[in-house]
């Protein structure tokens, strides 16, 4: 602080020059998670400290499970959570990304996770940040899967494109990975919060506009899959403002059957970077939209058969107005397989395996085996007989599986 003294007809004046404070960047408040082993329906994780007026909230949920879905959101406080990241899945490795902004203050806060079924092994890790624009919180976001052995980076959306820029020079990058290994912090990335399981969420602020929206983390593990998701988080008093609302024009198909996940092309207007489809309350799985900015790619969640309403959400905050997307039954089956327990196959060495076809709602056609071995793997197999058919019980095939290295 400076002060100088003027006089005014030979009368001082004593005049203040405070210094002009620059903006407080996007900063870590508190965490916490629960990671559940088995399955349940719903997971609670309370915040341990007092909740501050119009911070914001991250909810980051993570499950090992593709046949359900996070269905909402909700806590104690009366916040109203809306999604920021859909869910990125790798065989059953998913993860989703929720938020309430400008929340309420509240004591013991306690989040709540529900999901459309009982769930396998669910972690929840929630976090509260401070200096985060309260209106548009969030800039641009990435996302990606992979095996153990890649780079765990979110470049790409799940399809090889690069990373986008950001548009603010004072931002948090907030990673959150799901590895079936462990990981750790990527450079200049700091861990929040993390558990035994090996999944973390990591931040680093930055500075500069107009830098790829990346996080990544060191891997610790050789085997295994992960998902990698990535906010950047706008400091307040940026001039951050809504765009247009998105518009839905078509869906192409209209119709998904429940249990199944179909690829579904959402056409529309005004569909920005970071943009998601949710159908119901349910999160669309690895969506991107494509270069032209007009259509999303996504394959539709696991959802119960009827009708849902579909709605797309840009980062932003705005959404389209509904449209009806159909989940129908799924055929009953006509059978079901199993064979006997796995066993070691050494070099130049064989094994057998008793495949099992049992009928179901009075199947009793044909049903032909074949067996291929996947590439580069020196092994052959063999089926016998190659076709069976069952009457009102269970039939029979020898699979031979031979090492040729």
């Amino acid at each position: 602080m400076k002060v100088r003294l003027h006089s005014i007809l030979g009368i001082p004046l004593l005049m203040l020059i405070l210094p002009v404070l620059a903006a407080a960047q996007v900063t870590f408040v508190q965490q916490s998670f629960s990671a559940p082993s088995g399955s349940v329906p719903s997971v609670q994780v309370a915040f341990t400290l007092m909740q501050t007026a119009g911070n914001l909230n991250i909810i980051v949920v993570g499950w090992t499970d593709s046949t359900t879905a996070p269905t909402g959101v909700t806590d104690t406080a009366n916040n109203t959570y809306k999604l920021a990241m859909g869910t990125a899945q790798i065989g059953s490795l998913s993860q989703a990304i929720y938020y309430a902004a400008n929340i309420n203050a509240f004591a013991s806060n306690t989040v709540t996770v529900t999901f459309s079924g009982s769930t396998n092994q669910p972690d929840i890790r929630i976090l509260e940040y401070k200096n985060a624009d309260q209106n548009v919180p969030f800039d641009v976001s990435s996302w990606n899967t992979g095996k153990q052995v890649d780079a765990v980076t979110s470049t790409g959306n799940g399809s090889g494109s690069s990373a986008p820029s950001t548009n603010f020079a004072n931002e948090l990058f907030l990673g959150a990975a799901l590895p079936q290994g462990k990981v750790g912090p990527g450079g200049g990335f700091k861990v929040e919060s993390g558990d035994l399981t090996g999944d973390i969420v990591e931040d680093m602020n930055v500075t500069t506009a107009g830098i790829p929206a990346v996080a990544t983390a060191t891997s610790t593990s050789t085997t295994g899959d992960w998902v990698m998701e990535m906010l950047a988080i706008i400091q307040s008093g940026q001039g951050a403002v809504p765009g247009a609302a998105p518009t839905i024009t078509s869906v192409t198909p209209g119709t998904a059957k429940s249990g199944v996940h179909v690829d579904v092309f959402i056409h529309g207007t005004n569909f920005r970077q970071g943009i998601n489809a949710i159908f119901d309350t349910t999160p669309g799985v690895d969506c991107s939209l494509d270069p032209t900015g007009t259509i999303i790619d996504c394959f539709a969640p696991p959802h119960a058969a009827g009708t849902a309403k579909l709605v797309v959400q840009n980062l932003d905050g705005t959404e389209s107005a509904p449209v009806d997307f159909t989940f129908s039954a799924a055929a009953a089956a006509d059978f079901s397989m199993s064979s006997t327990g796995a066993q070691t196959v050494t070099a130049g060495s064989s094994a057998t395996y008793t495949i099992t076809i049992t009928p179901a709602n009075g199947f009793s056609s044909a049903v032909n085996l074949t067996c291929t071995p996947p590439a580069n793997v020196k092994i052959t197999c063999t089926l016998s007989p190659s076709s069976v058919t069952p009457g009102s019980a269970s039939v029979t095939s020898t699979l031979t599986v031979t090492s040729t290295a």
